[in-house]
Formats: structure tokens, C-alpha cells, sequence
């Protein structure tokens, strides 16, 4: 991550992260089997232009993989079954390369129906509204009212040899959550010596698809990380009170809130299993393929056949 160099109203030099809001961290997205590789490495060069990529070894349940010098941008091929088709993987340093195009990239690959895994959302706080000690204390208190079931992990990291502490990390939710929160000390992490607090959001499934559509519809990112943020986790002081969600909250939180606008970020259900738009859009491809290969008589003798079982299984 860059760092630039301002300079306040004194005249001091403050060094801060160039990123002054939230931003695409991470990006990962599974295509439809009948998208080809060749048009996605096409779309991926012209739109990203991550250099040559090398056949690699497979990944996560597929046989090959296609990757950059930096591996950086990967895109698996030859997955397991029929059903698995390319899957690509951006990752943070090139989400940070190539932040201009990715939501291009993102437009280009919802009209080929790709379905989103993962979408990482970062926020960086470079001038001590928050500070990492002030959250492992509200823990340590019973101060942190979240969504969560899993109890927030506080994990450190220090130097083998000298003991020195290079790092820290204090996780909410777990990393199977369609959202999981972390908080870390950057400049530990980097060994700068100025104030650097990163905030992520690690966004699964249909969270990162809604996120995604709604970015490329209008809604702005930044709305959408603070309705996420304000909407999974408090920091609040404790009182007699048997109702936490009563609790004052915590000033610091709340200045940190203040950050940004007031929103709020609900999962939007999807429709009713015998919904017939759901029907078609989730199993048209399925049925398409299945009269090429066996014509388009074999839905009649399907239907005939359930029609059998269904009077089988009202007789018992």
C-alpha cells in the first residue's frame, strides 16, 4: 500500500494512506462452464493487463490454474465436474494496480452470469479516531455487541528471534461467515512508526453479489461498508441494563461512525423456492443442456415418471 506525504496547517509532515476511503481489497468470482477461458483471459488483458499468464498447478477443487508473474491474479480452468466453470481471483495487490477497472470488470462479468465469492472491502484510519488497544479492552469488558455467534479472536504475532511484537489482528465472525470483520495495526504490520488502523470486511456469497450489484446500480461503497460495519458490531460501555442493545455506546465508536454516512445494510432474501422466475432463472441452463443431449422428449417421460412416485407416495 503507498503512502503518501501531507502537510497540515503548521507545516508538519504527516504520512498517511493514499486510500481516503473504502476500496475493493480483494476480489474472487465463479463463471457459468459455457463462459470460455480464452474470452475471459481477453476481457482480463485488455481490462487489467496482468501480464503473461503461466499454466500453474490447480487450486481449490480445480486441475489447472492460470497465473501472473506475481501470481496476484489467478484464474482457475478444468474444474472438477461439469458444473465448475473458469473461477478467478484477483487479490489485494492488484485490486490496488488495476482499482480503476475493476468495476468494469465486475459489470462485464454479471452479464456473463458469474456469482461473486468474495469481496473484500477496506477502509484505512490513519489519524486515531480508532485505536487497537481501545477494542481489546472493550472485549476484555464485555462491551462488544455483534451479530456474530463466534466469540471475537484478539491473535498477536512477534518476532522469532527478539520477541518484539510485529503484529496484530482482532477477528469477528469466522472466516466461513458471509461477513467477517478484522481489524489490524498496518504500520505495525509495515514497521512504520505513524498511526495506521485497517478495517476489512470480508464478504461471502450472496453478500458479496448484493454488495457488487448495488456498487455497479449506483449505491456507493462507502454506504454500503458503513451499513455493513454499524449493522454487525458495537463497541459499547456496559450498565445494569439486562438489555445490551441499550447500552451507551462507546464515544470512540461513535466518532468513528460519524466517519462516514449513516446507513444500514440488510441480506435481501431470495425468492420462494416455488417461485416460477426463480424456476427458470436457476435451472433454464440445466434443462437446455439436458434436451441436447437427450432430446426434448425426456421431460415428458420425467414428468410421467414423478407423476408415478408422487401417487406411490400418497398410497403409504
Amino acid at each position: 500500500m503507498s503512502v503518501d506525504i501531507h502537510a497540515d496547517a503548521v507545516g508538519v509532515g504527516i504520512c498517511s494512506p493514499r486510500h481516503t476511503g473504502p476500496f475493493v481489497d480483494w476480489l474472487a468470482m465463479s463463471f457459468p462452464p459455457e463462459v470460455q477461458v480464452e474470452l475471459l483471459e481477453r476481457k482480463l488483458q485488455e481490462l487489467i493487463h496482468p501480464d503473461h499468464l503461466i499454466l500453474s498447478p490447480g487450486m481449490n477443487g480445480y486441475h489447472q490454474s492460470y497465473r501472473n508473474e506475481g501470481k496476484t491474479v489467478r484464474l482457475a480452468v478444468a474444474g472438477g465436474h461439469e458444473g465448475m466453470g473458469p473461477h478467478l481471483e484477483i487479490t489485494g495487490k492488484a485490486c490496488d494496480r488495476y482499482e480503476e477497472d475493476l468495476r468494469e470488470l465486475m459489470d462485464w462479468a454479471l452479464w456473463h452470469d458469474a456469482k461473486f465469492s468474495r469481496l473484500d472491502l477496506t477502509l484505512d484510519e490513519p489519524v486515531g479516531v480508532l485505536d487497537l488497544n481501545e477494542i481489546v479492552s472493550s472485549l476484555g469488558t464485555g462491551g462488544c455487541v455483534s451479530k456474530f455467534r463466534k466469540a471475537p479472536r484478539v491473535e498477536s504475532f512477534y518476532h522469532s528471534q527478539t520477541g518484539e511484537l510485529t503484529g496484530q489482528i482482532v477477528r469477528f465472525g469466522s472466516r466461513t461467515s458471509k461477513v467477517s470483520i478484522r481489524f489490524y495495526d498496518k504500520a505495525l504490520q509495515q514497521g512504520e512508526d505513524f498511526h495506521w488502523l485497517r478495517v476489512e470486511l470480508e464478504l461471502k456469497a450472496e453478500v458479496a453479489q448484493q454488495v457488487v450489484k448495488d456498487w455497479l446500480s449506483g449505491v456507493s461503497l462507502g454506504n454500503q461498508f458503513w451499513g455493513i460495519l454499524s449493522s454487525y458490531l458495537s463497541f459499547r460501555r456496559p450498565t445494569e441494563d439486562n438489555n445490551r442493545s441499550r447500552w451507551p455506546v462507546e464515544p470512540w465508536w461513535q466518532l468513528f461512525l460519524d466517519q462516514g454516512p449513516k446507513s444500514s445494510f440488510h441480506i435481501r432474501s431470495e425468492p420462494p423456492k416455488d417461485d416460477l422466475d426463480w424456476f427458470l432463472n436457476g435451472y433454464d441452463k440445466v434443462l437446455a443442456r439436458a434436451a441436447r443431449k437427450f432430446g426434448p422428449h425426456v421431460f415428458q417421460e420425467m414428468v410421467e415418471s414423478g407423476e408415478r412416485k408422487l401417487q406411490e407416495q400418497s398410497l403409504h
